[in-house]
């Protein structure tokens, strides 16, 4: 890992991440042992928009991922959920999410929901 130049789209070694690392108080070897846990637990991606979304295995051009609400979900949240398409209700506050950013909106796979 010594010899990592990149992360993802990332340069290490240039001024943009010089100026993430200032911001949030991290270093270089951080953000190469951040990799390394992400890789070991299969995680391929996380975004912090609007949920926590924590992707974690791409099937062709599809990846799934778990949705991680701040609090449990009420049931106007739960009912957003019922035709179990693209998201599933799993437990309390997590969503099992599956979609293509390639294809657009596409369902889960019945193997998978079983």
């Amino acid at each position: 890992m010594e010899n990592m130049k990149t992360i993802g789209m990332l340069t290490l070694s240039s001024k943009k991440c010089d100026f993430l690392f200032l911001i949030l108080g991290w270093t270089k070897n951080d953000i190469e042992s951040l990799k390394l846990k992400m890789d070991l637990a299969n995680c391929i991606s996380i975004s912090n928009f609007k949920n926590h979304t924590i992707g974690y295995r791409r099937s062709l051009m599809s990846k799934f991922g778990y949705i991680i609400y701040d609090e449990n979900l009420n049931d106007l949240q739960l009912s957003q959920f019922k035709n179990q398409c693209e998201e599933i209700f799993y437990r309390d506050n997590v969503v099992l999410e599956y979609g293509s950013g390639a294809t657009g909106s596409i369902c889960f796979p019945d193997r998978f929901k079983k």
